[in-house]
């Protein structure tokens, strides 16, 4: 039995792929220059697990943040400084290497490629974009039954217990080079350090002129809700059927509801990737040329340094 869904469903592998210019265009920066520079740059397609939509699919949406995982074919890239080894991954059966032996994780139905890991610590937040004609399930899609979700976390359960016992030292060593009194974590230390971190969002209201935040908020591009300029075509094209009709009122429900379902416009978003997805993986990807997470990131540092805030919309 096949379903259409407005977004993907969760727990299901999925092939994934950048879309620059749709990025720009979902921000409303279409000038020619602008586009021609996203068009100019190269993206692959990458293999994905669909951990959990982070808002509710809702209708006429464009997009819909998801919390992913990229999957890889090689071991984990090792973080020093996060205490990361590249044995910190799980295998996709039937894929069974693993430098200590550690049980591989089962798919339903069983997983098409050979040689893929799960890494540990591996989660990215992106925005798939919705389709008119829905994405579609059925049973030949493959996925992560509950069980085997519960066991890819237990797989990780003694890598994090390393972590922990990395961190623990790390800390230890810290204090040890400190007298009582002085240590960074003592009352006295604290007191002193009160300043907040700036974040993202502050960082990015900073670089972002009062005009685009103005623009932005207008017309609607900074949640997934249709924007305005998209909900007065669809108003222009409903009055050329039936002049009689009345006005919509999508545009406000949306901005009623970006509050309830955690959609509240956020200047940050233009920097989470948007990207395609298909759920039917081996129709996109070849066990032989799945890209390395680290390319994924490579190209959306890539697609923000293109400069898809233009000079007029930045601050001076």
């Amino acid at each position: 039995m096949v379903r259409k869904l407005i977004i993907p469903s969760p727990s299901h592998y999925a092939a994934i792929r950048l879309n620059p210019v749709a990025m720009v265009e979902d921000l409303g920066l279409d000038d020619e220059a602008t586009l021609a520079e996203a068009r100019r740059l190269e993206t692959k397609t990458y293999l994905a697990y669909l951990v959990w939509p982070a808002e509710l699919p809702l209708p006429r949406m464009r997009w819909c943040r998801y919390n992913i995982e990229i999957i890889s074919t090689t071991l984990r890239k090792p973080d020093p400084e996060a205490g990361i080894t590249a044995d910190m991954v799980v295998p996709i059966a039937p894929n069974t290497s693993h430098p200590a032996g550690r049980e591989p994780i089962h798919t339903i139905p069983p997983f098409p490629f050979p040689n893929c890991f799960h890494w540990i610590n591996n989660h990215a937040a992106v925005r798939i974009r919705t389709r008119r004609e829905c994405f579609e399930l059925h049973d030949g899609l493959c996925q992560l039954s509950g069980e085997e979700q519960v066991a890819l976390t237990d797989r990780f359960s003694e890598d994090y217990e390393r972590i922990g016992a990395f961190f623990l030292e790390q800390e230890q060593k810290a204090q040890a080079c400190f007298p009582p009194g002085s240590r960074p974590d003592s009352p006295a230390s604290v007191a002193t350090d009160t300043h907040e971190k700036p974040t993202t969002g502050d960082l990015l209201n900073k670089l972002l002129s009062t005009a685009y935040l103005r623009y932005a908020k207008e017309e609607g591009v900074m949640t997934s809700s249709p924007s305005r300029r998209d909900d007065a075509s669809s108003r222009s094209n409903s009055a050329s059927d039936n002049s009689a009709a009345p006005a919509s009122s999508t545009s406000s429900l949306g901005s009623d509801l970006d509050d309830v379902f955690g959609r509240t416009p956020d200047p940050t978003t233009g920097l989470i990737p948007l990207v395609d997805a298909w759920m039917d993986i081996t129709e996109h990807l070849r066990a032989d040329a799945i890209p390395s997470p680290d390319e994924l990131e490579q190209e959306v540092e890539e697609v923000i340094d293109t400069g898809f805030y233009d000079a007029s919309w930045l601050a001076t």
